[in-house]
């Protein structure tokens, strides 16, 4: 039996396996990991971002990040539909 060659799954997950990131997927990847760790410390009755905006003394700070938390999921969701269509 001769093999024709990999399979269209095998051939995406190699991709995905060989991207390099830029700086907008790392910057972009850390704004993700701090909304994740702000909604796990929710559990323990403590917001970080809001922690951080009063730490500096600049309250909207929160909103800044809030939003680019948001955009960066948005971002990440767009990059993984077009990678694995």
């Amino acid at each position: 039996m001769v093999k024709k060659g990999k399979s269209s799954k095998e051939e995406k997950i190699k991709m995905a396996t060989k991207y390099k990131m830029n700086v907008i997927d790392k910057t972009a990847g850390w704004l993700v990991i701090v909304g994740a760790l702000n909604w796990g410390l929710t559990v323990f009755n403590f917001n970080l971002v809001t922690w951080l905006a009063n730490l500096v003394n600049y309250t909207p700070l929160a909103k800044i990040v809030y939003s680019l938390v948001g955009l960066s999921a948005g971002y990440f969701l767009v990059r993984m539909l077009m990678k694995f269509r």
